[in-house]
């Protein structure tokens, strides 16, 4: 087991030991013993700008138009949030997810639009940003705690956050007017 690393001892498919620390262990052959080892102090990154279908996104396909959030009073914006977690528990890991990376963009998706729907754009655009990532991030680790899957949220950040190309000029009018 390396470093970064925790291992998790099964036998027969039973858990022997889920806190096997780094260094030289000893398991038996393959039928009889198992041992997953879990990067648990490796933090990942993952980014969220689209809402649709995961990892292949048919509708941009077909379409060749990005995906958007309405905002609280009708508005469409693009935004890109980039999202850093490691594994917390490395057991819950094992035994609850199936695919971390769809799981998490799945979550992040309806926790965004959840909160996007609930500002107006201005808001949204000029001075809530923090306040976004703040309620992205705790909203994302109560909802993972819930689900039990051994994820730790550790970073949340709204990369862009803009209007789509089409409007981008009214905008920009309308912010240079006041």
């Amino acid at each position: 087991v390396s470093q970064n690393e925790i291992g998790v001892l099964m036998r027969f498919g039973k858990i022997i030991d889920a806190n096997i620390m780094q260094g030289i262990h000893y398991a038996l052959p393959w039928p009889i013993d198992r041992v997953e080892k879990v990067p648990v102090k490796t933090i990942k990154r993952i980014i969220i700008d689209d809402f649709l279908d995961f990892p292949d996104n048919k509708f941009y396909k077909d379409t060749g138009l990005l995906s958007y959030c309405i905002t609280g009073d009708n508005n469409v914006i693009n935004i890109s949030c980039a999202i850093q977690y490691s594994i917390s528990n490395a057991l819950d890991y094992i035994l609850n997810i199936k695919d971390n990376e769809v799981l998490l963009h799945d979550t992040a998706d309806n926790i965004i639009i959840k909160c996007l729907l609930q500002l107006p754009v201005d808001e949204i655009l000029t001075y809530s940003k923090i306040k976004i990532e703040n309620y992205i991030k705790s909203e994302m680790q109560s909802k993972l705690d819930e689900l039990k899957c051994g994820l730790n949220i550790s970073f949340v950040e709204l990369k862009e956050v803009k209007p789509p190309q089409k409007v981008q000029q009214s905008f920009n009018d309308v912010i240079n007017a006041k």
